[in-house]
């Protein structure tokens, strides 16, 4: 049975989440995924374009000539960034009423007719359950690669936010979750320390019940190599990543608090290589930092070098 569209004043079972900027290589493969799903479940699709500079605005257009009731569309005057029209657009789901919220980004798609009906099925029978995800298949312009942490486990499973955190994290097209988690989790936006949005969605996740895996491709998560380098080689990346992981640490009610030992370490690190090959001082300064945190860190490092030698 295809998945209906929500097409009157009452709130859809399910809300899905598309946040979009020059996608326009991508777009169709994202909306096509949404449309092919077939259940018994009513849904909307919230649409946000972030003032792209590309067709991608164009091409959406076209869906909601032709699903006039199933897309909620808006193109942003101004570009507010990937994290505030994330944020964004999950305050519309909110907004919209509906119990249940999927996620797919502009650049991901889903690959399964079934995906949603398997996930809300599940959040149906299961109420202790805030968020279920799944297997994605991860591809890097356009090559797929293989895959690790949680993209791979090939079992069903439960899993804690520690497990999260300390295996990577959740592929964002293969969630589906409950809408009460957006409560906790929205007011956390004025934290300007985060800088992932997915995250911290995750977390706040395991405030409201556990978090289901299945083991069942559905998705494709897309990577794109352009910048990424760049970006992740620069102090002041690092120097982010630690403020955002530190707040975690402080968040949740300390519940990872853990963070300020291991990873937290594993970021001064990282930062204090980085500054020390510049000829900085305040290299030294991030490696006093995570020793302090992590006696083993420098040793770790230097034996990880003499192995290679």
């Amino acid at each position: 049975m295809k998945i209906k569209a929500n097409n009157n004043c009452e709130a859809p079972d399910i809300a899905i989440s598309v946040i979009t900027y020059n996608h326009e290589k991508y777009i169709v493969d994202t909306i096509e995924g949404i449309i092919m799903q077939e259940s018994k479940y009513s849904f909307k699709v919230f649409i946000t374009d972030d003032n792209s500079t590309d067709n991608t605005a164009k091409i959406c257009e076209e869906y909601v000539k032709k699903y006039p009731l199933l897309i909620d569309f808006e193109v942003n005057q101004t570009n507010l960034g990937s994290l505030d029209n994330w944020f964004y657009n999950l305050t519309k789901c909110y907004n919209s009423g509906a119990p249940l919220i999927a996620i797919c980004e502009g650049d991901d798609y889903w690959i399964d007719k079934s995906k949603l009906h398997h996930q809300i099925t599940h959040l149906n029978k299961n109420p202790s359950t805030s968020l279920t995800f799944h297997r994605s298949e991860l591809m890097l312009d356009g090559i797929p690669l293989e895959t690790s942490g949680l993209l791979c486990i090939n079992a069903n499973q439960y899993f804690s936010g520690k497990d999260i955190i300390e295996k990577w994290t959740i592929p964002t097209a293969s969630v589906v979750f409950r809408r009460k988690v957006l409560e906790t989790y929205l007011p956390r936006k004025n934290n300007n320390k985060y800088i992932y949005g997915d995250i911290i969605l995750f977390l706040s996740a395991t405030e409201h019940g556990k978090l289901f895996y299945m083991n069942r491709t559905m998705s494709v998560y897309r990577r794109h190599g352009t910048g990424i380098t760049q970006v992740q080689s620069s102090p002041e990346f690092y120097e982010r990543v630690y403020q955002h992981r530190d707040a975690i640490s402080r968040d949740f009610g300390g519940k990872f608090s853990f963070l300020r030992k291991t990873e937290l370490a594993d970021c001064y690190f990282s930062i204090s290589l980085l500054f020390i090959k510049q000829l900085k001082f305040k290299g030294i300064k991030y490696l006093f930092k995570a020793i302090l945190y992590k006696p083993s860190v420098l040793i770790t490092y230097i034996s990880n070098k003499i192995m290679l030698l």
